[in-house]
């Protein structure tokens, strides 16, 4: 539904989506359709790179709907995934205030961003000054989970990221008994290792009665059968 305001423009999907990015939450409604003047939607069809490592980054994007992979890689090919964008979140943050961009961007999906250039954003933190806390909380909170992920890297087995990664799944869903349908190389991708190294871990987890290896067309998904058992794997507790 669009709605007409008091200056004339008119608020649809696109400001409700803005208004919902933890970046420009609590915004006042004139900051927020100033931000949307100047945004451009842009278009990216399954395995478009919208950036890569290395390239200098002009834009704050906004993911309208679709889903986009923020990843790593070297000269090998070998990549690890840092996080997955989705509908309504702000990607870039980091990169806007670099020389380059430290990662690359992915279409997984097809997918549509609103996008703001540099300088248009830096104009409104010059004139928001809530929006600069609020980029500073994002930034802070993004730094923090790669932290996490390299804290991940150093001290823990594939084995335990394994499980840790499937018991984060298991512990969204109220049933406890999740199907994971992540393909073993997006797997190995978000655990920073090869994709042979995820299949033996996940056939040791399913000796052990803690999964189960699901056919699904070509490929076999994981259904966790014993998530406590699976949670003392990903804490070290218990060795396979």
């Amino acid at each position: 539904m669009t709605t007409a305001t008091a200056s004339g423009r008119r608020r649809g999907p696109d400001f409700e989506l803005l208004r919902g990015v933890p970046v420009f939450e609590g915004l006042p409604p004139s900051a927020l359709e100033d931000l949307l003047a100047a945004m451009e939607r842009r278009v990216f069809r399954k395995g478009d790179l919208v950036f890569t490592q290395g390239e200098k980054v002009e834009r704050l994007y906004v993911l309208e709907h679709g889903r986009v992979e923020v990843f790593k890689s070297d000269i090998t090919g070998k990549r690890l995934t840092l996080w997955f964008a989705k509908a309504g979140d702000a990607f870039c943050l980091g990169n806007l205030f670099s020389e380059s961009a430290f990662a690359n961007a992915l279409a997984r999906q097809d997918s549509v961003a609103l996008g703001i250039g540099r300088e248009d954003l830096f104009r409104a933190l010059r004139k928001e000054a809530g929006l600069i806390h609020r980029f500073v909380a994002c930034i802070s909170r993004r730094l923090a989970a790669y932290a996490e992920i390299v804290e991940t890297l150093a001290f823990r087995s594939v084995q335990q990221r394994l499980a840790a990664f499937l018991w984060r799944c298991v512990s969204l869903d109220c049933t406890k008994e999740m199907t994971c349908t992540v393909t073993r190389s997006e797997m190995a991708s978000l655990l920073g290792t090869r994709r042979e190294v995820v299949s033996r871990a996940l056939r040791r987890l399913g000796t052990a009665g803690i999964i189960e290896l699901v056919p699904s067309g070509k490929a076999r998904h994981a259904k966790v059968l014993d998530p406590d058992r699976l949670e003392a794997v990903a804490r070290g507790d218990l060795s396979l």
